[in-house]
């Protein structure tokens, strides 16, 4: 109970299956809950309907 958890998800395109998850961890005790993805579908408008703090960042892997 009232844990943080890291949630990971490949890829994040209406926000319906995160946004469940979210609901049912809360449901269940969880304290925060941080949702990391690697990818987010293009329409924006999909996902609107959720109430999702969305901040993406950008990194990339050197070979050297």
């Amino acid at each position: 109970k009232n844990k943080n958890i890291i949630l990971l998800d490949d890829v994040i395109t209406t926000g319906a299956t995160i946004n469940e998850a979210v609901n049912i961890l809360k449901q269940h005790g969880a304290g925060d809950v941080l949702c990391c993805s690697l990818a987010m579908a293009r329409d924006w408008r999909a996902i609107a309907n959720y109430e999702l703090r969305i901040s993406n960042f950008k990194f990339q892997i050197s070979n050297t």
